[in-house]
């Protein structure tokens, strides 16, 4: 009997890529969804952005992931779209022109477009550095023939550094050139899109993750079954709706809870959603618990309250 991986669940980015695959079995309509409309596009005009948005513990980054390991391995697709997956937590990209350089750097280390990074540093000191450097990307995509699809996740931070400025010039980018999209993901709503006076006011279409319904709560359960081989999972999902249903609702139906309480669900031979729901309690006390004890007097009369 396997374990449950848990840094995994916390970094998809560790699992390889066949396990991520094999292993994805939910969220696959959206998936489908903004996969075909890639593939389906030549990018001879600027084409639609995405946000995926949804709480942490939705699937966004393993969402990301899958979308972009899919590009790979369509042959055909490959020779005209390069996937940029950026790290989750891209602290450097402070400025827009960092953004530009991000992506050479990354061109450079996956051998796709050499030297790109070294051309945009011979106008460091130039004060429209940052159009310069985009303007190197633009005209290299073409001369190799390609195009960019740029994986970023948590995209809301990143955006929230760059100025109202560089709002406007990323918009601009965005509205005139074909050589790039986006599909970013966020675990916040994103202010800038309902304000009417930002640049990017409805800008992204953002398909937003909620809890699985109980539907894709037994795919989910079943595909854990199979992975950490407990055998008892599928007699609980055809025998027992009532303790499925039970932990989906203890969860608010996100994946990553889930999968964190799967070990718990299965185990408990006595079947009771309410012995569930105690075991979870007692496993997460202690951590609310050192959570509570780091607060301040103060926050702390908050939260008890």
């Amino acid at each position: 009997m396997s374990r449950i991986d848990f840094p995994k669940i916390y970094n998809p980015a560790a699992q390889t890529t066949e396990e991520l695959i094999e292993n994805f079995v939910v969220r696959t309509a959206l998936f489908q969804e903004i996969f075909d409309d890639i593939r389906n596009s030549p990018m001879q005009f600027p084409g639609q952005h995405y946000i995926i948005q949804g709480t942490r513990g939705q699937g966004k980054t393993t969402l990301l992931l899958r979308i972009a390991y899919e590009i790979n391995k369509d042959v055909e697709l490959r020779q005209r779209i390069i996937p940029v997956i950026f790290n989750e937590e891209q602290y450097n990209i402070s400025r827009l022109y960092k953004l530009w350089e991000t992506i050479a750097e990354y061109l450079q280390e996956d051998g796709e477009i050499t030297g790109l990074y070294d051309k945009m540093q011979k106008y460091a000191d130039d004060a429209d550095y940052e159009q310069r450097c985009f303007r190197l990307l633009e005209t290299s995509l073409k001369k190799h023939k390609k195009k960019l699809v740029l994986f970023i996740d948590n995209i809301d931070e990143m955006l929230t550094k760059f100025s109202k400025k560089e709002h406007h010039r990323l918009r601009e980018v965005f509205m005139e050139s074909a050589e790039l999209r986006i599909v970013g993901a966020s675990s916040v709503s994103l202010e800038f899109h309902y304000d009417y006076g930002q640049p990017f006011y409805q800008f992204f279409k953002i398909p937003t993750l909620r809890g699985l319904t109980t539907a894709d709560t037994k795919t989910l359960l079943l595909k854990l079954g199979e992975r950490y081989k407990r055998e008892r999972v599928k007699e609980i999902v055809q025998n027992q709706p009532g303790r499925v249903e039970a932990l989906r609702r203890i969860t608010g139906g996100v994946i990553r809870t889930i999968i964190i309480l799967f070990d718990i669900f299965v185990d408990d031979s006595n079947g009771s959603a309410f012995l569930d729901l105690e075991k979870v309690l007692d496993n997460v006390t202690p951590l609310y618990k050192h959570r509570m004890d780091k607060l301040s007097p103060q926050q702390q009369e908050i939260v008890d309250f």
